[in-house]
């Protein structure tokens, strides 16, 4: 049988169906026939199907730079469903559904069919949504949510779809999503954006409303730098310490990452061989964002009488503290190395002794001895 023939035949039973308990209640309702017409083609509810998606292989598989963008496609489709979309209007038409669900899956299409293609604009805009200058399509809202941090913004929030077949035909709206990481985005935190769709269907037609997402991750880096400095090097670019005794000298360590940083510090020992002796307080540091940390450095010299100058350099290594499960590429920032000025132990001056070994100490003594035995026998002749 002709597909067209067949579809005007289902269309004429939907028709006289919906005519009969109309006519049945014509004493109590009065009516025009004109509405009764189109609302016999109301005798069904259609549930839709809305679904949102965005391509798999367009989104953003590691951590994104700050201040960084990018744009996904947002794609919407709109259909009936063929399981449990029909509720009858009028208890009377129960008999005719079983004969329309024999073949539940072409029903839908024929339906469709006849409203889209062989029904003038007019009595279909009637039909679906009792308006005769209802295009044959409704509108799709869409609206998104996201993390503070993130800047996110819809070409279109409104979709103008064209309704409707079933959903297997692809029928699909798109409209761009763009995304920027702001610069105050916090290191390796996991934030959602959502994109909500809804098709808000008013009450006489004869779709039911529904409303759908999709939803995705995005993760910033770890980004940013740390600084440090000496303070004891900033006016003079020396320093004397004194003989054998631990000096303290402070190093400040400032963490501008956009998340706390752990701060490994390393150096190697070229002082030893001086018999000084340098290490830290402590070899690492947690420091919140935007703070300082101070690390002392403790220095003691040799005991050497000679004149000695040392330098120290330390290689600082920042680590991101937050458990992310991300390539340690991701955990890491650049290392920075700093130098303390010249550390001085000046040279110990020795003083100067009179020393007059014992010989000579015995003829002086000898010679005393003797003057003053002539200067006795001098006053006693007197």
């Amino acid at each position: 049988m002709n597909k067209k023939i067949l579809s005007l035949s289902i269309l004429a039973v939907i028709i006289l169906g919906g005519i009969i308990p109309q006519i049945a209640t014509a004493n109590q309702n009065q009516v025009s026939a004109s509405s009764s017409i189109f609302d016999s083609f109301r005798f069904l509810k259609f549930n839709t199907t809305l679904y949102t998606f965005i391509n798999q292989t367009d989104l953003p598989n590691n951590p994104l730079d700050i201040n960084s963008s990018f744009e996904l496609d947002v794609n919407v489709g709109l259909g009936i469903n063929q399981q449990d979309s029909l509720h009858p209007k009028y208890p009377v038409l129960s008999f005719v559904l079983p004969f329309l669900l024999l073949s539940d899956e072409y029903f839908h299409d024929i339906y469709f069919l006849i409203l889209m293609d062989f029904v003038p604009d007019e009595l279909a805009g009637k039909i679906m949504f009792r308006d005769k200058n209802h295009e044959k399509a409704v509108n799709i809202s869409l609206s998104v949510e996201a993390p503070e941090w993130c800047t996110v913004e819809l070409e279109n929030t409104t979709l103008t779809h064209d309704f409707l077949y079933v959903m297997n035909t692809g029928n699909v709206t798109s409209t761009k999503l763009k995304v920027k990481i702001n610069e105050d985005a916090p290191a390796l935190r996991t934030g959602e954006i959502k994109v909500n769709a809804n098709f808000d269907a008013e009450e006489n037609w004869i779709f039911a409303s529904e409303e759908n997402s999709t939803s995705f991750t995005v993760m910033p880096k770890y980004s940013g730098n740390i600084t440090a400095n000496i303070p004891a090097f900033e006016v003079e670019d020396e320093l004397v310490i004194p003989q054998d005794v631990n000096t303290t000298i402070p190093l400040n360590i400032t963490n501008n990452f956009n998340g706390e940083t752990k701060v490994s510090i390393d150096y190697i020992d070229n002082v030893s061989s001086l018999n000084w002796t340098i290490s830290l307080d402590q070899d690492e540091i947690i420091i919140p964002k935007g703070e300082t940390k101070t690390v002392n450095i403790i220095v003691n010299s040799s005991s050497s009488k000679d004149l000695q100058t040392i330098q120290q350099t330390f290689t600082l290594n920042p680590m991101s503290t937050v458990d992310a499960n991300v390539s340690d590429l991701y955990l890491y920032g650049d290392s920075i190395e700093i130098s303390t000025g010249s550390i001085i132990k000046e040279k110990i001056e020795e003083e100067d002794t009179f020393e007059i070994d014992t010989t000579t100490l015995a003829v002086i003594l000898l010679l005393i001895i003797i003057v003053t035995i002539v200067i006795l026998i001098f006053i006693k002749r007197k």
